[in-house]
């Protein structure tokens, strides 16, 4: 299980210059900071119209006071397919957040909460595949 923290700086690091193949001492070329996504967390979920197609996220989520996680999610096949992720109210209980049908962005109150990401799909008719991301 991987953890997500958000987003990480990269570090700035000193690496001697190098001119025609030699070591120059005394010279550094610094890296530039970066923003860098720490990692790529999210899962994919097959749905079907029987019943709600359950899924979880490949991370956990380390929550804080008043922290929402923003899901991308995007669905091949039916874009009548709803997508549900599980979040958290204020007082830490979990409750099912309804982030609509075809795709998009939903932004899930997640609250001062350590948890792995549970999410669910269902489609109207037929099957589709929904991948999403956070």
């Amino acid at each position: 299980m991987r953890i997500s923290l958000g987003r990480v700086a990269a570090l700035s690091l000193a690496v001697p210059a190098v001119v025609g193949g030699l070591s120059v001492p005394g010279e550094a070329a610094t890296a530039p900071v970066q923003t860098v996504q720490a990692s790529s967390c999210g899962g994919n979920i097959v749905t079907t119209p029987a019943q709600w197609s359950p899924g979880v996220g490949s991370c956990s989520i380390f929550g804080s006071k008043g922290r929402k996680v923003t899901f991308r999610w995007n669905v091949y096949g039916n874009q009548n397919t709803a997508f549900n992720v599980r979040g958290f109210d204020s007082k830490g209980k979990a409750y099912w957040h309804k982030c609509g049908t075809g795709g998009g962005t939903c932004v899930v109150p997640w609250g001062n909460v350590a948890a792995g990401v549970k999410v669910r799909g269902w489609t109207p008719g037929g099957a589709a595949t929904i991948r999403f991301t956070y």
